[in-house]
């Protein structure tokens, strides 16, 4: 009994401690009902798609090593409170549609979707306690800092967007994460497909418009890119754009207006580039309004 009850303890505390995850998840359960533009992905638009630019009330849902699995059940758990939703940003880079958290090397971070999402991913019990998915030392390191050093662990904005300032060695990294992102088995392709389209059906029924994006990377990376999963990539997200009139494709992989100094590593726009980014997506989105407003 007094080592369940210490076990508890500890728990409580640390999972009263803020992160990025719990802000997330409070900040929809307070706020659905005024956003009208919900950004959803993994790392390129936590940190691409700067909420705070665009002029229109948003909120960027999206996350470090985020699959479409995971931003479909955050999408579906608030579809029916985003009774403002104009736009739903579904950030589809290349990986994306082949990649899952839960069978990646960072699947320890599923237990924060569980714990501050309520969602039940998994049926290992490391992934529904913080005390069991980390050492003794590190809870133990992140107790003292919060509760006696008063340091709060959020790295996001206010609207939930991540701001990456320094840049790293954008040759290395760029030829790293395309290797690390291709996977020719293509596991998971049919059943995000599958998904994709049920968003797109209820998004029909309650006037979403629906942007499919891709960030902009360095030539390191994109130039190092399986031409399979590209080539799936790109002829998915046409289709799904040209069959579907609420479906918007905003495809910049390789766009060459974006600079050595727009990146922070081979595929990832640092603030600078991630301002010159928001602001080309905010004219797509003011692109599409006024041209529903003249039909």
């Amino acid at each position: 009994m007094p080592i369940l009850l210490v076990f508890c303890i500890v728990e409580y505390f640390l999972r009263a401690i803020p992160n990025d995850y719990s802000y997330k998840n409070e900040y929809l359960e307070q706020n659905a009902e005024d956003i009208e533009v919900l950004i959803l992905g993994n790392s390129h638009y936590y940190r691409g798609v700067l909420a705070e630019d665009l002029d229109i009330n948003s909120f960027n849902a999206a996350y470090i090593s985020q699959s479409l699995d995971l931003d479909f059940l955050i999408f579906n758990k608030y579809k029916d409170r985003l009774v403002n939703l104009r736009y739903l940003v579904v950030g589809v880079s290349f990986p994306s549609l082949f990649y899952s958290l839960e069978t990646s090397t960072e699947s320890w971070r599923l237990k924060n979707y569980n714990l501050y999402y309520d969602f039940h991913i998994t049926h290992n019990p490391k992934n529904y306690y913080e005390i069991l998915s980390n050492t003794f030392d590190v809870n133990k390191k992140k107790i003292i800092n919060y509760y006696y050093h008063n340091y709060t662990p959020l790295t996001q904005s206010r609207l939930g967007s991540g701001i990456a300032k320094k840049q790293t060695d954008l040759n290395k990294t760029g030829i790293a994460a395309a290797k690390r992102h291709t996977d020719t088995t293509l596991p998971f392709y049919k059943e995000y497909i599958k998904e994709l389209g049920k968003i797109i059906d209820y998004s029909k029924e309650n006037d979403i418009k629906i942007i499919l994006v891709t960030t902009p990377t360095y030539h390191t990376y994109s130039d190092n890119l399986n031409m399979q999963q590209l080539s799936l990539m790109n002829h998915l997200l046409d289709s799904l754009s040209k069959n579907n009139q609420n479906v918007y494709r905003v495809g910049y992989l390789k766009d060459k207006n974006f600079t050595k100094e727009d990146f922070y590593d081979g595929d990832h726009l640092r603030l600078q580039g991630a301002k010159k980014f928001t602001k080309i997506l905010y004219r797509k989105l003011d692109s599409i309004q006024n041209s529903i407003s003249v039909q």
